[in-house]
C-alpha cells in the first residue's frame, strides 16, 4: 500500500467517525393528551429509534397548556406573561426544534382550529406554526374524532354520523393544505419515510440493482454527478457504509434523485 493510500484510508476512517459523532439524530415531536397515551405508541417509539430518529413528548394537561419535559408549554394572547417558566418557549416556536411534528390523536375542535388558522390551543398554534415553515405534520387518518378526555367521560367511542362526515371532510381540506395522514399502525413508518428519504431496499429490489450501485467508500459530489448523468430514472444506489459529503446530497436534491441504501453488493460502478 503506498502513501496515497494509506492517507485516503486514514481520511476515510476520519470521516466515517466524525460522521457518527457530530451529525445529531433528527427528532420528532409527538403530541398527546396525556402521559397515560404514552404507552399505546411505544412500538412506534421503538421503530423510529431503530432508524436513528429521537422523539420528544408534549404531554398536555389541557387544551392550552401541556408539558416537554419539565418546561410548561402554554398558548398565548395578545401582552400574556408566562409566569410558571419565563424559559419555556412559546408553541409557535416549538417547529423550528424538530424534523416534524406528530399528534397521534386528534379530536373534531382541534381539526376545525387547524384548518381554519385558529389559535387559542397549543396543538392548532404548534401546527399552524409548522405548516407555516414546511415541517411535516402527521395527523391521524383513522382517528375517532373524539378527544381523549369526552371518551372517558361521556362513554362514547365514535362521533355521531353528522359529525363523523364533516371530521372526514376536515381530513381532506387538512392534507390540501400541507399535512400528512397516516393510518395509526404505519405512523412510525410514514415518518421515516419523510424525515429519512434514504431508502433501504428489499432483497428483492437489489437483484435488479446488482452492477449499478456505488460500492466506494466515499460519494463525491463529482462522484454523484456523474453517476445521474449515467442514469435515466432519478435513483442513486448506495452501499450500506458509504459516506455521502454534503455537496454530493446538493447534487442529488438538485438532481431530484431518490438515494437508495442497499445493504450487500457483489460487483460496484465505482470500479
Amino acid at each position: 500500500m503506498d502513501l496515497t493510500q494509506t492517507v485516503e484510508q486514514l481520511v476515510h476512517e476520519l470521516l466515517r467517525s466524525m460522521a457518527a459523532a457530530d451529525i445529531p439524530s433528527p427528532q420528532v415531536l409527538f403530541i398527546l393528551e396525556d402521559s397515560r397515551a404514552a404507552d399505546r405508541y411505544l412500538d412506534h417509539f421503538v421503530t423510529l429509534k431503530q432508524a436513528g430518529i429521537g422523539h420528544d413528548l408534549l404531554l398536555l394537561d389541557g387544551e392550552t397548556s401541556g408539558w416537554l419535559g419539565t418546561q410548561c408549554i402554554e398558548c398565548t394572547g395578545a401582552g400574556k406573561c408566562i409566569a410558571i417558566d419565563e424559559f419555556a418557549p412559546a408553541p409557535v416556536e416549538l417547529p423550528q426544534r424538530y424534523a416534524a411534528i406528530a399528534v397521534p390523536e386528534l379530536d373534531l375542535d382541534q381539526a376545525s382550529r387547524i384548518l381554519h388558522g385558529l389559535k387559542g390551543s397549543v396543538i392548532s398554534e404548534l401546527v399552524h406554526a409548522a405548516l407555516l415553515i414546511r415541517k411535516p405534520v402527521f395527523l391521524p387518518l383513522d382517528g375517532s374524532g373524539i378527544s381523549r378526555t369526552n371518551r372517558r367521560t361521556l362513554q362514547v367511542t365514535a362521533l355521531p354520523p353528522g359529525y363523523d362526515k364533516r371530521y372526514r371532510t376536515m381530513l381532506r381540506e387538512l392534507q390540501e393544505v400541507g399535512v400528512q395522514l397516516a393510518p395509526l399502525n404505519q405512523f412510525a413508518e410514514q415518518i421515516i419515510a419523510t424525515v429519512l428519504p434514504e431508502k433501504t431496499v428489499s432483497s428483492q429490489e437489489q437483484d435488479s440493482l446488482v452492477g449499478s450501485v456505488f460500492g466506494g467508500k466515499l460519494l463525491t459530489a463529482a462522484e454523484a454527478g456523474r453517476l445521474l448523468s449515467r442514469r435515466k430514472g432519478g435513483v442513486l444506489s448506495v452501499a450500506r457504509g458509504t459516506l455521502i459529503s454534503p455537496l454530493a446530497r446538493d447534487v442529488l436534491k438538485e438532481h431530484k434523485a431518490e438515494l437508495r441504501i442497499v445493504e450487500e453488493v457483489s460487483n460496484d460502478v465505482s470500479r
